[in-house]
């Protein structure tokens, strides 16, 4: 499905590029959408940037479109890994969608979901708590918004944000309150997709990742072997998500190994 969808926006960019129309803002953000599916994020921006010249001339820097194409702009700059840049313009595109759309808005909510993640990979580099901190107040914005908001249209995003914050604790080494949001993740993608759906394979992989973390490889086995069930009858057993899961469960099957023999020998003293 996302190879047909990059492929439909590749068809539409050399329709863009072959018309007599003049340009447009949202012209040169669909030539850029294109560039970003493709991974070419060097050719995405200097579109993307384009298109924020247009923005600024014609709509000025309090309109959504130019939020929007802000927040174009620092995801590409997220994919590049460079995060320092992302965050000054999620920062731009906060102050737009703050000040038109208000600090309840959906848009507005993703964009402080967009920072918290941002602060969350800056720690990668700096290894700052501060930064975690920064992350974890910017995830909670979000989901104060999306938990009122989004939780029955888009359970997904609500799901995704709940994720993150996973991610957050987890990379804090804060494995009980990273399994508390991963649980609620859970409850939502069963509810919703049902517990055959790779969605929700996708959420007992990351509690498994938490449980393998904290030596709990009993639990850990338990749900990456449900995420491995789920995608070898959805995905197929050559998908990298599959593989992922059967590697991880012989590591863990090796670790439970290890330990029993370590219990024995405790015994046997």
């Amino acid at each position: 499905m996302a190879e047909a969808y990059a492929r439909g926006l590749k068809a539409e960019r050399e329709r863009l590029l072959n018309t007599e129309q003049p340009y447009s803002a949202t012209t040169h953000n669909n030539i850029a959408n294109t560039h970003y599916m493709e991974r070419d994020f060097f050719k995405a921006l200097e579109w993307y940037k384009k298109a924020l010249t247009i923005c600024e001339s014609e709509l000025g820097t309090e309109h959504t479109l130019t939020a929007t194409t802000y927040n174009n702009v620092a995801n590409t700059f997220m994919q590049q890994s460079r995060h320092a840049e992302a965050l000054e313009w999620y920062n731009k595109a906060l102050t737009i969608r703050e000040s038109v759309l208000g600090k309840k808005h959906p848009d507005t909510a993703t964009t402080y979901s967009k920072i918290a993640i941002t602060y969350n990979n800056l720690t990668d580099t700096h290894c700052s708590k501060g930064e975690y901190v920064e992350a974890l107040e910017w995830g909670n914005k979000a989901i104060a918004i999306h938990e009122k908001v989004l939780v029955e249209k888009y359970p997904h995003a609500v799901v995704d944000t709940y994720r993150k914050i996973a991610g957050i604790y987890y990379h804090q080494g804060m494995f009980v309150e990273a399994l508390e949001w991963g649980n609620k993740a859970i409850a939502i993608h069963e509810k919703v997709l049902g517990k055959e759906h790779p969605n929700t394979a996708g959420t007992y992989y990351d509690t498994a990742d938490i449980y393998k973390q904290q030596e709990k490889f009993d639990d850990a086995l338990k749900y990456y072997s449900k995420a491995l069930t789920i995608f070898e009858k959805t995905i197929g057993k050559e998908h990298s998500n599959t593989v992922a899961a059967y590697n991880n469960i012989e590591e863990v099957r090796k670790q439970l190994a290890m330990q029993k023999k370590g219990k024995k020998r405790f015994f046997n003293w």
